[in-house]
Parts: C-alpha cells; structure tokens; sequence
C-alpha cells in the first residue's frame, strides 16, 4: 500500500523548510509527497524545486493564483493528484514528531502517523514559529 503525504502551504517558506525536513527523519516514508499552494511567491517555488533533489520519492507542487484564502480549492486539486491508498494531511507549519513503524503493516503505521500528528498539532496548539 501506499502513502501519501499532502502538505498545504501559503506563502510561509520557513514553516514549509522545517515541516519538509521533518520528512526525513520519520522512520517510514511517504511514497510520495503533494504540496498544495494557495497561491505562495516564487520563493516557496523554489524551495520545492531544491526538496525536489533531496528527497527520495516523487514531490508534487500543486499551485492556485493567489485570490484571497482558498485552501479547501487547492486541497481538492492536490488529493486529484494522490496515488497512494492512504493520504496523511498536514499543514506546512507542522514539524513532525519522530515515529517509530518498525515492523508494522502500512495500514497501521498510516493510523500511527494520524495519531501522532494529532498528539503533536494538539501540543503544538499554544506554541508559535518565531517570524524573525
């Protein structure tokens, strides 16, 4: 089975730098990753194109034209363009946590990473990503 990970993003290419990173360290990849930009600057671009060469499944940019919040327009654009059994949905702000799949089916892990990211986004709730 595969997996999935869509990430949304507007215009916040540090948050987006941090949450791809956090990829890396996760002990079961996704097969592959859907960035679903609601219109960011040429600079988020970019930064796709470099994670693009440093990751090791395929990374998908999916863009909108930047006319006001359309998040849930570039959602459904980027889940059009899945190939796995299972999506994980994250927003680009999101650092995730480390999780440990070892020896478990794809099915399992898939709820594992769901788990975490709640337990993680919960505790992340109060905290903000220092802008400067």
């Amino acid at each position: 089975m595969k997996i999935t990970l869509i990430i949304s993003t507007y215009n916040f290419p540090i948050a987006l730098n941090l949450c791809l990173e956090s990829v890396t360290k996760q002990t079961v990849m996704p097969d592959e990753i859907v960035i679903a930009d609601d219109g960011s600057a040429e600079e988020t671009t970019n930064l796709i194109r470099a994670w693009r060469q440093r990751l090791p499944m395929p990374v998908k940019h999916v863009w909108q034209e930047n006319k006001g919040f359309r998040k849930t327009i570039v959602m459904n654009m980027g889940f059009a363009v899945c190939t796995g059994d299972y999506i994980i949905q994250i927003d680009g702000d999101i650092v995730m946590e480390r999780l440990t799949c070892r020896g478990a089916d794809t099915a399992t892990c898939a709820m594992l990473v769901e788990v975490s990211l709640s337990v993680a986004v919960a505790a992340e709730s109060t905290r903000r990503i220092p802008t400067s």
